[in-house]
């Protein structure tokens, strides 16, 4: 099993999860200590970060762009 595929898909999923749909608690990213993350995990900026390390800086973007659309952000 590739295990950057798999790190990829764990990174996808975690963004889609910080767009919730229900109300949740926020918290200080737990990377960068200074933008918010849900329940205190990465934000959103070091999870696409870290993404794009992965599956390049564009592939990321455009990720995370869709997502924030879909969420109606």
């Amino acid at each position: 099993m590739n295990k950057q595929a798999v790190k990829a898909i764990e990174l996808a999923t975690q963004l889609i999860q910080s767009y919730p749909v229900y109300p949740t608690t926020f918290s200080t990213c737990s990377s960068c200590k200074s933008k918010q993350a849900k329940g205190g995990m990465e934000c959103t900026a070091c999870l696409e970060d870290e993404l794009s390390s992965i599956v390049g800086y564009q592939a990321a973007k455009d990720l995370h762009d869709e997502i924030k659309k879909l969420a109606g952000r």
